[in-house]
């Protein structure tokens, strides 16, 4: 048995929607915007698995974008990943002060490893990285062999 239609709720116009997907410079809401822009053209009615082979995702995903749009209108557009990743390891203060310290030989001598950035860290501020993660400070604050 056939999904029954979703129904789209108008929030905003055809080229309201057009615009909004043009200037959009973030790639997964790009998408949705993208989606949703041909769900509401009337010229060409199309279905959400119709339009998720156009614009490259699933039908499922789709569906939700047209569903939170429903619900939410423009704001159920965007996406919800931002920030919502792990706070960093260091505060601003500290960076500065890492890549101050980094500018100058380590406390052992020799040349700064990412050995010596853990310690360094742990010992400074009581911060506990992996060795990978003092191997990503010295070649971001481009201080890597």
């Amino acid at each position: 048995m056939p999904r029954p239609p979703l129904p789209f709720v108008r929030h905003c116009t055809v080229q309201e929607l057009h615009s909004l997907y043009q200037a959009c410079r973030h790639p997964v809401e790009k998408m949705r915007w993208h989606a949703l822009w041909l769900l509401a053209r009337t010229d060409e009615p199309r279905t959400p698995a119709q339009v998720a082979e156009m614009v490259g995702l699933s039908a499922v995903t789709v569906r939700d974008v047209l569903n939170r749009w429903n619900v939410h209108g423009p704001a159920g557009v965007s996406d919800r990943r931002k920030g919502n990743g792990a706070l960093p390891k260091l505060t601003a203060r500290h960076r500065d002060e890492l890549s101050t310290a980094l500018r100058g030989l380590p406390p052992d001598g020799g040349v700064w490893t990412a050995t010596k950035v853990v310690r360094f860290v742990r010992d400074q501020w009581n911060v506990v990285v992996r060795p990978e993660t003092g191997w990503r400070w010295l070649r971001k604050l481009g201080r890597a062999l």
